[in-house]
């Protein structure tokens, strides 16, 4: 079973970009892609990504309490694909988790407006 989780990663070089992930997994084979992974997918598929030391902050949220977390995984990952560029943020959340994520896209554009 899917754990809802979602991850939001934001880049800036020229302008400021938002690209999000959230866990998925298959029935085939048990196969499951982390939601830091389709962050990632989302980077190069749309954006073209290729300097991931653009990333500047990412924010995952995940249900409180959840059988499995997501953190520690996402941090090692975006510590060193951005070269430590990279601000971290998870919230931990009781909110349905589209709800929850409404409230980090807002905190996200009032953050990046301050760079």
């Amino acid at each position: 079973m899917a754990q809802p989780t979602r991850y939001v990663l934001t880049s800036q070089d020229t302008e400021i970009n938002v690209y999000r992930g959230w866990y998925m997994e298959t029935i085939a084979y048990g196969l499951s892609l982390r939601p830091v992974q389709a962050a990632l997918v989302d980077f190069v598929a749309r954006g073209g990504g290729t300097e991931f030391n653009t990333i500047v902050q990412a924010v995952l949220v995940e249900k409180k309490h959840a059988l499995v977390s997501q953190e520690k995984t996402a941090r090692m990952i975006l510590k060193k694909i951005s070269n430590g560029n990279c601000v971290i943020n998870v919230f931990h959340c009781d909110l349905p988790l589209d709800e929850q994520l409404q409230i980090v896209m807002k905190n996200i554009a009032e953050t990046l407006g301050k760079f």
